[in-house]
């Protein structure tokens, strides 16, 4: 049926001055706005019918497009956004968007196509707010309010609790006094047994077997107090170990202690602990 109304469109034309350019423009322009306004896409069906109304167009083109232009105007739905906060004032810094497409300024009739539409509004130092609302044809002027709250203050990090380091770990005293001690044992019984070791062998050399008993004595205490030191060094250090290493001395090692003396038979180290 279109097909007929574009020829006679094209022979009203003849009898017209418009050129021929003209003519088609003016033609597909009212035939896209008729498929348009069927398929209820209003707003591309308005654009056409003015394109296809101006005086341009040969006469009886620009009437019937003026026609379905003004039909369309009354089916034509349009909505009134207004943003209002808690106290039903006005928010004058709020953005509107309509199915995507942001609304220049708010409080004013918006044209739409018919149907289901999605409505966000969003203001500095407010939540935003999602609303659907359905747009009914020939509904106009219909006021749609969108209240908009305050934002909610962001809640402050709390910091998380930081570990506080680990001390460095402190050597007791008494691992270097015992360190100490076994360290000049460790002296003593050097000097006593290269000393002992010495006379023994002059003896060996000039002497042996009749050397003098109070020589040979002597050389015996020397050995004695050697081996009583090499004890009392390596108790010492054991001592230092144990108390560096965080042992609790003060329960299960009471009163360490340690006698080292010269005897007429000879030198001799006792270490006693009670565990």
């Amino acid at each position: 049926m279109r097909h007929g109304a574009r020829w006679g469109y094209m022979l009203l034309a003849l009898a017209t001055t418009a050129r021929a350019g003209d003519i088609d423009t003016c033609i597909d322009a009212s035939e896209a706005g008729q498929l348009a306004r069927d398929k209820g896409q209003f707003r591309a069906a308005k654009q056409s019918f003015q394109a296809c109304a101006r005086e341009a167009c040969p006469g009886e083109i620009r009437r019937d497009c003026a026609g379905w232009l003004d039909a369309l105007g009354k089916r034509m739905p349009s909505i009134i956004v207004r943003v209002l906060d808690a106290d039903g004032a006005e928010v004058l810094d709020a953005s509107v968007t309509i199915d995507g497409v942001e609304i220049v300024k708010h409080g004013i009739a918006v044209e739409l196509d018919p149907g289901d539409k999605a409505l966000r509004v969003t203001a500095p130092g407010r939540a935003s707010v999602e609303q659907r609302a359905r747009v009914v044809e020939g509904e106009r002027a219909r006021v749609i309010e969108v209240r908009v709250a305050r934002a909610a203050p962001a809640a402050s990090a709390v910091p998380a609790a930081s570990t506080p380091p680990a001390p460095p770990a402190r050597v007791p005293t008494a691992s270097y006094a015992l360190g100490g001690v076994a360290l000049v044992a460790a002296g003593a019984y050097a000097y006593f047994g290269l000393r002992a070791k010495g006379e023994v062998d002059d003896m060996r050399a000039t002497c042996a077997p009749a050397c003098d008993a109070a020589r040979v004595d002597a050389a015996k205490r020397d050995r004695d107090v050697a081996t009583a030191m090499f004890v009392l060094s390596a108790a010492s250090l054991g001592g230092a170990l144990a108390f560096a290493l965080g042992r609790d001395t003060s329960s299960s090692l009471r009163g360490p202690a340690l006698a080292v003396g010269v005897t007429p038979t000879g030198a001799g180290a006792v270490l006693r602990s009670t565990f």
